[in-house]
């Protein structure tokens, strides 16, 4: 049975639920050189650490205990995982796509990506082999499909400029079957209600939700969830976030995929949703 326990978020339809509590599931001791900072999870069993001291990334195989090294790994490449075997980095530098398999061996050759375009390299993301999602933000402020293979593109009909404004900055974009996603950052220090706005394009609808603060955030399919004062929010953008109580006060939890888990002293303590008995 897998280690990594997904998230049953089943309630979903009130502000506060009671009926639920995380429960620590396992805790794993996972030995790593010094220099490495935890990085990244995937839903695949994997863990990844990086070192900016040696400048790479390093894979922990949970059900194999297998560890897996990729050289010249830096802070200006992105990492997305595709799927068990398949893996992408982004040099946002050179804008170059780099391609991988499991064991971080490079597969394919490297592609470089909208070359002609000014783009902001935080707001792409790989979807697949051929194809990935970035958002237009200096021209048409749509959500585009792009299939770097063909070097084709798809242009949704749908601009979000109503939901851009000089006081937020965009962050971060993301992309589920049906949905497309954009966090979008407050620039305005004086502004202390709202810190963070969330949309989410469906077909021809756009969702717009305002959060106060949050200190990580993560998205599991149509949902977004974030923690913010020892609280973990789940919002379906349908109906009100549901705030669930982290088990203690004061540590740094991480929201990646469908899991939550506190990595402290080389270990990683593992929780999963429960119904309260």
């Amino acid at each position: 049975m897998s280690r990594f326990i997904n998230l049953l978020f089943l309630v979903l339809f009130i502000n506060i639920s009671l009926g639920q509590q995380l429960v620590l599931q396992d805790s794993i001791k996972i030995e790593v050189p010094e220099s490495f900072n935890f990085q990244q999870a995937d839903i695949f069993n994997s863990l990844y650490f990086v070192s900016q001291k040696d400048n790479t990334l390093l894979k922990y195989d949970l059900t194999s205990q297998k560890t897996f090294i990729l050289k010249n790994f830096n802070t200006s490449k992105k990492l997305f995982i595709v799927n068990p075997l398949f893996l992408v980095t982004f040099d946002k530098m050179n804008q170059v796509l780099e391609f991988y398999d499991d064991k971080l061996i490079n597969t394919q050759d490297n592609v470089s990506i909208l070359t002609d375009q000014l783009i902001n390299p935080d707001l792409i993301y790989v979807q697949d082999n051929h194809s990935l999602l970035y958002f237009d933000e200096l021209n048409s402020q749509s959500f585009i499909q792009y299939d770097y293979r063909s070097k084709n593109t798809i242009l949704f009909s749908n601009t979000l400029s109503k939901e851009l404004s000089d006081n937020f900055e965009l962050k971060d974009i993301y992309s589920s079957k049906q949905s497309k996603f954009l966090l979008l950052k407050s620039n305005n220090k004086s502004n202390e209600a709202y810190q963070y706005k969330i949309s989410k394009q469906n077909n021809q609808n756009i969702y717009t939700y305002l959060i106060p603060e949050m200190e990580d955030y993560g998205w599991m399919e149509q949902n977004f969830y974030w923690i913010h004062k020892g609280y973990l929010y789940i919002y379906d953008f349908e109906n009100k976030p549901v705030q669930i109580p982290l088990p203690n006060l004061g540590e740094k939890y991480y929201i990646l995929n469908k899991h939550l888990f506190l990595w402290k002293s080389k270990v990683m303590y593992l929780y999963t949703l429960e119904t309260k008995k």
